[in-house]
């Protein structure tokens, strides 16, 4: 793994990239870097058609879980259940395993995200940083972290 925090917008991200933020498993998707996700990939749409409500449901037995959007190029990882919930470090750490076995899956070589769980989140980025690193230590895969300027 090759690992790299950069000021940089996310968006602007070369397009080999794949991207992943954190979403509630309501989908609002209204605020934050997750509303910018439903802008501009229409998300939220996209993860109520192709998943329904029953990750809403089954969250409580789950804690977490990664949503893949193949066409936007796009991991969705479920954090917690409601948009005004806050995510713990074991949901985030269970979407992010969920994140690196579907990267395996897809082949997955460049993956950028944000500082993920830690905007309206208001997990600690030092401890998230470290579970993204510990998360992928052993996987061929380059990871660029996207600091807003």
């Amino acid at each position: 793994m090759t690992y790299e925090e950069v000021e940089k917008d996310l968006f602007t991200v070369e397009e080999k990239y794949w991207l992943a933020h954190c979403v509630s498993a309501d989908f609002a998707l209204g605020g934050g870097i997750a509303l910018e996700f439903a802008r501009r990939f229409n998300e939220r749409n996209f993860l109520i058609s192709r998943y329904g409500r029953k990750y809403f449901q089954q969250f409580e037995k789950f804690g977490h879980y990664c949503l893949v959007d193949e066409n936007a190029k796009v991991f969705n990882l479920v954090t917690k259940k409601n948009v005004y919930d806050l995510p713990t470090y074991a949901s985030l750490t269970g979407a992010l395993k969920d994140l690196q076995e579907e990267c395996n899956k897809f082949d997955i070589e460049y993956l950028a995200m944000p500082l993920i769980g830690c905007g309206l989140d208001r997990l600690n980025w030092k401890r998230v940083s470290q579970i993204v690193q510990d998360t992928f230590a052993f996987d061929d895969i380059n990871i660029l972290i996207c600091i807003r300027r």
